[in-house]
């Protein structure tokens, strides 16, 4: 991946759920920012209005409305970007960051990084907190090529303390981060804890994750594991996968709070629905072992499938092993092939190339098909396999002499 491509994952987040510009109203106004009125308690009509009457603030407040879709207005990325344009051309710090990300992502627009780090750069440099974050990500995730790591960091950092200083959760969480673990700033628990509770309060699930840890660990706070059960259950209500699984180990080992195996599967679940790899093995594993819910493992192979399908794919050549031979659930030799298949698709397996070689030429749970049985075992020949150049040769010389 890309720097700049690690940068817009990092930016992500902002424009998910960016912030109205009339929230931002309420906010103790930095010195040289740009004042920004609140138009929160006004009517769609009269924004709209505004808005053609080329008020900015309104410009830039209906472009917000449209890339979210919400207060009014459904999700509509081409108003978005006609309001954003609109809002920027007059200066809007808003209007820049949301026009910024339409070139950052090409929506719209021929996307064009450096023009959209310009447009960053300038919603940051008129005091604007979320553009000030993205300046942040855009240093520590991407940065300037002709610098070191160690430049880039230090310029993160002052775009995340300027941002946080004005209340940006999303830069009290990075910052946090950074003096957690001494990045290009000196190493302070304390700073670290103030921070993360900061966005914390905010509601930022990872502030909340990080804040748990603090307190679970008693590193830059008192111990308090009940706080840290509290704090990861906060986040793990708003879906962070990484609490949920967190959550869901403690009710599992009895660690700070009562153990209770049922609940331990119901937030390993929710994490596991989100594609948590090691949610979804311990998910596999409390069917498969009968804990906290009866004892099934037909569905316990369920979940080991989904699991090799979508994050541990060397498993697949195991888990057709299953199907095939019957010994652990029913014999189900389709899905043997098909799991076989994915290995091959895969992760080119040549052990699962030679066993549907195998499969093909025998007829045995599929069709007899001696061009199917030649194409696998050639596959298994590209990938090594000790036996497969014997098979090949042997079903080619039969396939020759039945001609």
């Amino acid at each position: 991946m890309s720097k700049w491509n690690v940068f817009l994952a990092a930016i992500s987040l902002v424009f998910a759920a960016i912030t109205s510009p009339s929230l931002r109203a309420s906010e103790p106004a930095a010195p040289n920012s740009y004042q920004i009125e609140d138009l929160s308690r006004i009517t769609l009509d009269e924004l709209r209005q505004r808005a053609e009457r080329a008020e900015a603030d309104a410009q830039a407040e209906l472009a917000s409305r449209y890339l979210n879709g919400d207060r009014g207005v459904s999700e509509n990325s081409d108003e978005a970007l006609r309001w954003a344009r609109l809002a920027a051309a007059q200066g809007h710090p808003a209007g820049q960051l949301i026009l910024g990300y339409f070139y950052s992502n090409g929506l719209g627009v021929e996307r064009d990084n450096q023009e959209a780090l310009r447009l960053y750069r300038r919603s940051a440099e008129q005091g604007f907190a979320d553009a000030q974050y993205v300046m942040g990500t855009h240093f520590e995730f991407g940065g300037d090529e002709k610098w070191t790591a160690e430049q880039n960091g230090k310029e993160a950092v002052h775009w995340y303390r300027l941002a946080a200083d004005k209340g940006n959760p999303g830069a009290q969480f990075r910052l946090g981060l950074h003096h957690l673990n001494g990045w290009t700033v000196a190493k302070d628990s304390v700073e670290a804890v103030r921070l993360f509770r900061l966005a914390a309060d905010k509601g930022l699930p990872e502030a909340q994750r990080a804040l748990a840890s603090q307190y679970f660990t008693g590193t830059g706070v008192a111990q308090d594991k009940a706080e840290a059960v509290r704090l990861l259950r906060l986040a793990a209500d708003q879906g962070l996968t990484g609490a949920q699984f967190d959550l869901a180990s403690l009710y599992f080992d009895g660690n700070g709070v009562a153990r209770d195996p049922s609940e331990a599967l119901r937030w390993f679940r929710r994490a596991a629905d989100q594609d948590h790899p090691e949610a979804i093995l311990a998910v596999a594993n409390a069917y498969f072992a009968g804990i906290g819910v009866p004892q099934d493992k037909a569905e316990a192979m369920r979940w080991y499938v989904r699991r090799a399908e979508r994050i541990d794919t060397h498993q697949l050549l195991v888990l057709g092993d299953v199907y095939y031979k019957g010994e652990i659930v029913p014999q189900d030799k389709a899905e043997a092939v098909r799991l076989w298949r994915l290995a091959v698709e895969k992760r080119a397996d040549g052990q699962a190339a030679f066993n549907l070689g195998r499969m093909y030429e025998q007829g045995d749970g599929v069709p007899l098909n001696r061009d199917e049985a030649l194409r696998f075992y050639r596959r298994a020949v590209i990938s090594g396999h000790p036996d497969a150049q014997a098979r090949l040769n042997a079903l080619e010389s039969k396939t020759a002499g039945s001609r």
